[in-house]
């Protein structure tokens, strides 16, 4: 990935560039935490990991630090998609094209992409808010 970053960007540099490798770097840290949960957990045995997660006082740690801890890969996606997708923006308006309507092939699948996101977090936040006026 880094090496696409730099061959695309490589005469460009500046924003565009920091940003992609910025989410490389980080894309890589939430790889290595789901790796690591994942080699940390093949030892537990179905009562250990009950115990871990069950309602009750937990012999091994706190179980809000344990969901901050598992939290931590999704929201490093979360990043490093933002970072991404910024990075390709700042690359579509820094690039010189030959006419205008080439920028907007480049910037409308990118514009509805980040529509699409943004309709989903609207419903999603709306539905949730349905389901906790319930509770």
């Amino acid at each position: 990935m880094n090496a696409a970053v730099i061959n695309i960007a490589h005469d460009k540099g500046g924003a565009a560039a920091s940003l992609w490798l910025g989410a490389a770097g980080l894309s890589l840290c939430g790889v290595f935490m789901v790796l690591y949960f994942s080699v940390r957990a093949l030892p537990m045995t179905n009562l250990q990991l009950h115990d871990l997660v069950s309602g009750r006082n937990s012999k091994y740690i706190n179980r809000k630090l344990i969901a901050v801890s598992i939290c931590g890969p999704p929201l490093i996606a979360l990043w490093v998609t933002a970072l991404f997708v910024a990075g390709i923006l700042v690359f579509i308006w820094e690039t010189k094209f030959d006419r205008a309507r080439y920028r907007a092939f480049a910037f409308v699948p990118v514009a509805a992409g980040i529509t699409a996101v943004l309709v989903s977090l609207a419903f999603g936040e709306f539905i949730g808010t349905k389901m906790t006026s319930e509770v």
